[in-house]
């Protein structure tokens, strides 16, 4: 697999940056945990008539003076947002790219399909988040243990496999638009995060955009949801799977498909 062993070598460098941020925020958050631990529950009930502020982090359903609730608030939200953005940023452009850096002539005068070359890169992109996220829940249980916190590896891996499938249905969505567009659009990709973001933000919010958790891959990744209950939405998961899917077989065949600018 030529093109998939390329595309992992020419992005571990950004790769190795986005992890070791990540990883220092997830980190720094826990450390905090026990100085203001004897304050949370204060900060907690505080949080929770703080009215519109309040609903759209769900804080009124969510405990953080406990350290799987923290950690879902605080590092959590770290997670979701930088994982995202760097499911957004690599996905936009992994088509696009060879067509902006003038070097799509080059890669089809070998005998490869496209349709190979589509498939491989696809698979580089998913084992990129992946293996970010197997760095990232590492480091969540080195944070537990790190301040002497026992860890709940049921809630912890649930937060983190939910984010995983986000990152996987952004991705998914931002390879398809990649396979339309000539040129490296990495502000679409920042866009495309930050607006499912946002939106699951504004369902929280008010009840009128109810309907739109089914557009938002955010919607299943509700830490309240998910610590309170133990569990996660199947139904918006299988949604959100039927999206990235139904992406990715779009960018398949747009991409085999177009006039690519040599």
């Amino acid at each position: 697999m030529p093109i998939f062993s390329h595309e992992l070598r020419i992005s571990k460098k950004s790769f190795m940056i986005w992890a070791i941020i990540l990883s220092a925020f997830i980190l720094l958050m826990m450390v905090m945990y026990p100085q203001m631990q004897t304050d949370m529950k204060n900060l907690s009930d505080s949080f929770s008539n703080m009215g519109a502020f309040t609903k759209a982090f769900s804080l009124d359903k969510l405990d953080f003076s406990t350290s799987i609730g923290f950690y879902a608030i605080e590092a959590g939200n770290i997670l979701l947002i930088g994982t995202s953005l760097f499911a957004a940023l690599i996905a936009i452009q992994v088509l696009s790219k060879e067509e902006g850096n003038e070097t799509a002539e080059f890669l089809y005068s070998h005998p490869i399909s496209r349709k190979k070359v589509y498939l491989e890169k696809v698979l580089a992109i998913f084992a990129q988040i992946l293996l970010l996220h197997i760095i990232l829940f590492l480091v969540g249980i080195l944070s537990f243990k790190v301040i002497g916190e026992s860890v709940d590896f049921e809630k912890l891996s649930l937060l983190h496999l939910t984010a995983f499938i986000m990152n996987i249905q952004i991705a998914s969505i931002c390879i398809m638009v990649s396979a339309f567009s000539g040129t490296n659009s990495f502000g679409l990709g920042l866009g495309i995060a930050l607006i499912l973001y946002f939106l699951n933000i504004a369902i929280n919010i008010t009840d009128i955009l109810e309907p739109a958790r089914w557009l938002t891959p955010f919607a299943y990744t509700e830490a309240a949801t998910i610590i309170n209950d133990g569990s996660i939405e199947l139904a918006l998961i299988g949604v959100g799977m039927l999206i990235s899917l139904i992406s990715l077989i779009i960018g398949l065949i747009v991409y085999d498909r177009k006039d690519l600018r040599l």
